[in-house]
Order: C-alpha cells, then sequence, then structure tokens
C-alpha cells in the first residue's frame, strides 16, 4: 500500500555550471606565454654575451696580424682604411705584441702615410709599451726616416717629455744615433719643449751623452733647455768626460756655455785637466788652461795632480805653462 505522504524534502535547485557544449567554453589564458619569451630572451642574451667575446677578441688578433702585414710589407695605406672600417681597433695592440699598438709598427717603419691614416682614425699619439716606452722614444731608438716621423708624431701632439720605466725620454735616446740623426732630431725634440734637464736611471742626461759622443752642435741648446752644464753622473761632469775622451769641440763649447774647468768629480774627484793629462790630450790642456784650470789640485785616489798624470814631454810642457795670463 502505498503511503499518501508527500515527500516534504526541497528539489534540489543545482545548475551544473560545466557549459553543455564545449565549443562554448572561454579559450584559456595565455598569461604565462609572455614570461616564457622573457625566459628565453634571458638565456640568450647570456648566451650570445658568452659566446660573442671571444669571436670579437680573435677577429681582432686576425685584424691587427693582416694590419701589421700590411705596415711591415706594404706602403698600402687604402688597404689599412679597409680593415679599419671592418672593425680594426686602432688603439689596442695584440695580445703578444708587448703593449705596442699598430702606430709604433708604422712609425718605427718611418710609413708617414700609414702613421696619417692610423691617427685619423684616432690612434694615440702618446701610447706606452709594457714598459713605458712611448712612441716617440721608440722611433727615435730604432725608427726609419726619424726626422720626419718625429716632426708628424709632433705635430700629433706626441708627448716629448714622456718617460719610460728605465728614465730614458726620446731627447735621451736620440743622443745614441748618428750626429747626422741626432742634431735635426734633436732640435725637432727641443722645440717642442724637451726638458734637457732630466737624467735617466743610469745617471745620464742629453748633455752628458752628447759630451761623451761627441756633438758639439747640441751643447748650446740642450743648456737653454735646462741642462746643467755642470752635472755629476758617473763618470764626472760633461767637461770631465768631454776632457778624458778628447772631444776638442765639445770641450769648446762647455766652456763657451760656462762649465767650471776646476771641478773634480767622479769616483776619484778628478779634475777635467787631469783627465785630459792622463791621456796626452795636448789640445785640451791649452783650452783649459786658457780658461784658468788650476794645474795643483790632486784626486783622491793617487793624491796626483795633472802634471804627475801625464805621460808626455809635450803634455807637461803644457801644464807647466801654467794657467793663461788673464788668470788670477
Amino acid at each position: 500500500m502505498k503511503s499518501d505522504r508527500i515527500d516534504a524534502r526541497p528539489q534540489s535547485t543545482w545548475i551544473d555550471p560545466r557549459p553543455s557544449n564545449r565549443s562554448d567554453a572561454r579559450p584559456k589564458s595565455n598569461s604565462c606565454i609572455p614570461a616564457l619569451i622573457a625566459i628565453v630572451a634571458v638565456y640568450f642574451i647570456a648566451f650570445a654575451t658568452f659566446f660573442a667575446a671571444p669571436v670579437a677578441a680573435a677577429d681582432q688578433e686576425a685584424l691587427f696580424a693582416k694590419a701589421e702585414n700590411l705596415i711591415g710589407y706594404t706602403d698600402d695605406a687604402k688597404g689599412l682604411r679597409t680593415l679599419i672600417a671592418q672593425g680594426l681597433a686602432v688603439n689596442k695592440p695584440s695580445k703578444n705584441s708587448q703593449g705596442r699598438t699598430l702606430l709604433f709598427s708604422a712609425a718605427t717603419g718611418g710609413k708617414i702615410a700609414m702613421m696619417d691614416v692610423l691617427l685619423k682614425a684616432g690612434a694615440n699619439p702618446n701610447a706606452q709599451e709594457e714598459n713605458g716606452m712611448s712612441v716617440l722614444r721608440d722611433v727615435t731608438w730604432t725608427g726609419q726616416n726619424q726626422v720626419n716621423v718625429v716632426k708628424r708624431l709632433v705635430a700629433a701632439k706626441a708627448d716629448v717629455n714622456l718617460v719610460a720605466h728605465d728614465g730614458w725620454t726620446p731627447l735621451i735616446q736620440i743622443m745614441y744615433a748618428e750626429p747626422a740623426v741626432a742634431v735635426p732630431v734633436a732640435q725637432v725634440l727641443l722645440q717642442a719643449g724637451a726638458d734637457a734637464s732630466i737624467v735617466n736611471n743610469e745617471g745620464n742626461s742629453a748633455l752628458m751623452l752628447a759630451s761623451q759622443r761627441d756633438i758639439p752642435a747640441l751643447i748650446p741648446a740642450l743648456v737653454k733647455a735646462g741642462a746643467d752644464i755642470n752635472e755629476q753622473g758617473h763618470d764626472g761632469t760633461p767637461l770631465t768626460v768631454a776632457a778624458y775622451e778628447g772631444h776638442t769641440a765639445v770641450v769648446q763649447a762647455l766652456l763657451d756655455a760656462k762649465a767650471d774647468p776646476n771641478l773634480g768629480s767622479g769616483r776619484h774627484d778628478e779634475t777635467p785637466l787631469m783627465k785630459a793629462a792622463q791621456r796626452d790630450h795636448a789640445e785640451i790642456i791649452a783650452l783649459l788652461l786658457a780658461r784658468c784650470a788650476r794645474t795643483d789640485p790632486v784626486d783622491s785616489f793617487f793624491h796626483w795632480n795633472a802634471l804627475k798624470f801625464a805621460k808626455s814631454d809635450a803634455t807637461r810642457s803644457a801644464l807647466q805653462a801654467g794657467p793663461g795670463t788673464n788668470c788670477k
């Protein structure tokens, strides 16, 4: 027998929110895609940075080598310009070049046209090697076409007083060249403001070396540019050195520049007259005596005067004549 009771439970009113047809569904969100792209981009940049730098460095090495060959074996300034257009860094030395830039190669090779290309592209005229040697110093040491190259570097504002680690300047270095080169190059450097008072680590100034190497033409200019006429080097004063070496014209130039003929110097406190007497330089002895060099001082080792050092009768006779008539 069926119950006549009416089910008192209310009927459910829940509605399934899911769409009955999948074609009506909203597309899923793509918000994660930009983040993914950003992550990929970061990895790509890191990869490119890590691997591109060595490639660029290798390219520079290759360009540098090509440029070195062009400069060393040709006069192809146009080819050098092409390499620069391809990205050659004119101020970056090769890893095996001891800090030498391409301007060193062009300058020491005397290649003015190549220098012009490099300087126009921004090459530093004051670049220095690992040992501090400048382009200008390198040219005065081993360069070709030195006078014209030095003029070009000076025109490009090269510093004529850059000092290397050994204390040498271009002016000191050029004193070792033959006088036919040393004189005009030194004149260019001095006109550009070279400081003649600088002394290198070996105790030599440009004046000392000019006196030792018999370059009388430079003596007045070096003194005017700041050289100490009576400087004390390892072997004495410039006058002592010149008197010993027998450089008559240098002795005359130094005396004209007011060098002291009686100043003792060197390890044994020897005067120019003693040094000249040791080698029987009679003409120099006469010059010194005419400028009132004294014959009585003695050295600190033998305790000899100039007459005692004399070897020949001619030298002894000159010394016995004594200082000039105008000397007190």
